[in-house]
């Protein structure tokens, strides 16, 4: 099976950390990585290395299971998130072809979600250190 290269000579990727975020989202029981790539199409390196990334991001949880077999599922302030935001930059069409405006957009959202979930965080435990 060929795949498509893109501009710089990559290739290109077919199914992103959204879309493996948007199957765990579907699903109400922990997956594989097996599960993950029949379901999207993917090989199972594929899949599995889209769940070791998404774990270092924190966002989904891992847990071996025995004889080498390891179950993902989403973390819980993922799935109270919802799905992911990424597809609306193309929706909207804000960037365009501007993929240096599209990446600085991304990791100020970045920052200004991870500043919100501390700031909830703070106030849920109570340990508010006065900051708004």
């Amino acid at each position: 099976m060929s795949r498509d290269r893109g501009d710089d000579g990559r290739y290109v990727e077919k199914v992103s950390l959204d879309d493996v975020i948007a199957h765990l989202l579907e699903r109400d029981e922990p997956v594989t990585g097996k599960e993950v790539g029949e379901i999207l199409g993917i090989s199972n390196r594929s899949a599995l290395d889209k769940l070791n990334e998404l774990h270092d991001r924190e966002t989904v949880e891992r847990k071996k299971v025995g004889g080498g077999a390891v179950i993902w599922w989403l973390t819980d302030e993922q799935r109270a998130r919802g799905g992911p935001v990424e597809p609306l930059f193309g929706l909207v069409g804000l960037f365009g072809d501007d993929e240096e405006a599209a990446t600085r957009a991304r990791a100020r959202s970045k920052e200004w979600t991870e500043e919100f979930d501390r700031q909830l965080m703070s106030g849920v435990d109570g340990t508010s250190d006065g900051e708004v």
